[in-house]
C-alpha cells in the first residue's frame, strides 16, 4: 500500500469529508467577501458607467448567493447550481480555424 494514504477508522471518512467541505466553503466565503480594492474600483467608476460586471465578479456573486442563502448547502439542488454556474462558462477554440497558430 502506498504510504501517502492512511487508514481510516469507521466514521472517520465522513468526518474528514465534512471538514474538507467546511474548508472549501470558508475559502469561498473569503473570495466572495468584498475587499477595499473592489470597493475602491466600484466607487471610482462613477454612476454614469453602465457596464455589466466582469464574469469573474458575477460568478463570485452567484457563489456568494449560494453561501448566504437560507437553504443549507447540503440541501441545494445540484442541477440548479450546475446550470447557474455553467451559464457563465464561455468555451472558445484554442486554435484558429484558418490554420494560423501563431498563439501556440
Amino acid at each position: 500500500r502506498n504510504p501517502r494514504y492512511r487508514g481510516l477508522r469507521r466514521g472517520d471518512h465522513i468526518m474528514l469529508l465534512r471538514q474538507h467541505n467546511e474548508m472549501i466553503a470558508s475559502c469561498l466565503r473569503q473570495l466572495c467577501r468584498p475587499t477595499a480594492n473592489r470597493k475602491a474600483q466600484l466607487s471610482s467608476r462613477g454612476t454614469s458607467d453602465t457596464r455589466t460586471p466582469s464574469t469573474g465578479s458575477a460568478v463570485l456573486q452567484v457563489v456568494a448567493d449560494f453561501l448566504t442563502a437560507r437553504t443549507p448547502l447540503e440541501r441545494l439542488r445540484i442541477p440548479s447550481v450546475r446550470s447557474r454556474i455553467i451559464s457563465f462558462m464561455r468555451f472558445q477554440p484554442l486554435l484558429a480555424a484558418d490554420g494560423d497558430n501563431s498563439d501556440c
